[in-house]
């Protein structure tokens, strides 16, 4: 069976910590590697350790950037496919499981998607098919998790700090080339939060989506 390496960078959100493992399968053997921003994020993880018995992870000074400590989890990664999944965020019941089942019944490398539960009760989904450009302007990748062949995150050279570094990894991933497959299914509860994350998205997404027209070459 094909196994899955999940990467998780605490970044201030290790309180959340224990509920996003809890929503991981465990019984499907995934690798998860956990990356910890200074002292306080590190103890939460520990204590995670002890619960979940996470065997791979890491404590990092907070001088390292989120695009570092994601592509040292990358490198480090030996799963046949990889994702990235928030301490503040969880998967959907089947999630991973439909994730991984339409990589391995598709016939060539793709990025695998789905849409998302936002505040428990809206889902939003990419337009049907591969993205385009124009539905990339219009739902900007980076609500969405992706599931994708470690070998292609690592091709495209992971993460980049941009400040959106999911937006503009996502982006790389659709210039690749690789197809994009739906999975079926919502693919991620994303817990965003009125007084803290949905205020930042709200102020920032305008910037979000000029670094991905810049990125693509897209004019307004």
């Amino acid at each position: 069976m094909a196994r899955v390496s999940i990467l998780m960078s605490v970044h201030g959100t290790g309180a959340w910590l224990p509920e996003a493992l809890a929503s991981i399968p465990w019984e499907m053997q995934p690798e998860v590697i956990i990356t910890a921003n200074g002292r306080n994020d590190w103890l939460h993880v520990v204590e995670a350790e002890r619960e979940f018995g996470c065997a791979n992870t890491f404590y990092y000074e907070d001088t390292l950037t989120l695009s570092d400590s994601l592509n040292a989890m990358l490198a480090l990664a030996y799963g046949d496919y990889v994702m990235r999944l928030d301490p503040d965020d969880k998967l959907p019941k089947g999630a991973l499981q439909a994730m991984l089942a339409t990589a391995e019944a598709a016939p060539q490398t793709c990025v695998v998607y789905g849409g998302y539960i936002e505040f428990g009760e809206r889902v939003r989904r990419i337009e049907a098919g591969s993205p385009t450009l124009a539905a990339m302007r219009l739902h900007p990748p980076g609500a969405y998790n992706v599931l994708v062949n470690t070998s292609l995150a690592r091709q495209i050279g992971g993460w980049i700090e941009e400040g959106y570094e999911d937006w503009h990894y996502q982006a790389r991933l659709l210039l690749s080339g690789a197809p994009w497959v739906d999975a079926g299914m919502p693919t991620l509860l994303y817990r965003v939060r009125p007084d803290g994350r949905y205020a930042e998205f709200v102020r920032t997404n305008d910037a979000r989506v000029a670094v991905i027209r810049r990125l693509l070459e897209v004019t307004p």
